[in-house]
């Protein structure tokens, strides 16, 4: 029963009273949506193939390709797949900071047995980044209605190529969701749960610094400890050579995950309040 009104507590304070940062996600989705139709609708006359809600999100989770300073071409990070992820760790983060002081420390001390409060966060954020993800996925979908995309699993080899600069070889429809969808939604996942064991031995700013630190390491290096390489298009092995295996990086994001768990497990028992 504790655990139950627990879970409802953070669901309460850590989802539905953050209505606010739900509806700016879907206001910043619109804002990368329409900025890519306008691109598309620029050079439509020139395209055969029309524009999909796949190709959207191509666009939102393109990354960047490997940069080597050797080609002598100026480093640009990835705005749009980078804020993609920093707005659910920030979400996430502020809440955090919130759960370690005033009323969150109460709320640690009554419930008696640490456990549930360690449980009760893991569900939490598992749940806030599957909606936070969702509305994203949904968003694309609407826009998709609203303008007659078609709203399938096709998408537009020519448009990756001419808007995107892009080259990727014929996926499936499962290989699809894997990039666009799981990939994604399990790094932000990791990244949330490192950041939520982080807090548990540092300052909450700092386990945010890391993981963000962690993001622009992924736009830079090529490389599996950086794991934003295995949620980018761009780095994976259907798009260069040498790139990044989709189910090798699943697996890793799921050592991280279950690893997490344990560590934070471990240490609120022992946790000074």
């Amino acid at each position: 029963m504790k655990f139950c009104k627990l879970l409802k507590y953070d669901l309460k304070n850590g989802i539905l009273k953050k209505w606010y940062l739900y509806i700016g996600t879907i206001l910043v989705a619109c804002i990368f949506i329409v900025d890519f139709y306008r691109r598309y609708l620029s050079r439509g006359e020139y395209l055969e193939e029309k524009l999909t809600c796949v190709n959207i999100l191509f666009y939102f989770f393109q990354g960047k390709e490997p940069f080597s300073p050797d080609w002598g071409s100026p480093f640009v990070f990835p705005i749009v797949w980078i804020l993609i992820f920093i707005i659910i760790l920030f979400g996430t983060n502020d809440y955090l900071m919130k759960s370690f002081s005033g009323h969150g420390i109460q709320v640690i001390l009554r419930i008696g047995k640490r456990s549930y409060w360690w449980e009760s966060k893991c569900i939490w954020i598992t749940i806030s980044t599957l909606l936070y993800f969702g509305i994203w996925y949904m968003t694309v979908i609407v826009y998709g209605r609203v303008v007659g995309m078609d709203i399938s699993l096709n998408y537009s080899q020519e448009i990756n190529s001419e808007l995107l600069e892009m080259e990727l070889e014929t996926l499936t429809h499962s290989q699809e969701i894997m990039l666009l969808i799981i990939m994604p939604v399990v790094t932000a996942l990791s990244l949330n749960f490192i950041q939520l064991c982080l807090s548990l031995f540092m300052n909450k700013v700092y386990s945010f610094m890391f993981v963000i630190f962690l993001l622009f390491a992924s736009t830079y290096f090529k490389i599996p400890v950086a794991i934003g390489n295995f949620a980018m298009v761009k780095r994976s092995v259907y798009c260069i050579d040498e790139g990044m295996n989709v189910y090798g990086g699943l697996a890793v994001n799921f050592i991280i995950i279950i690893s997490c768990i344990i560590v934070g497990f471990l240490r609120i028992r022992k946790y000074d309040i």
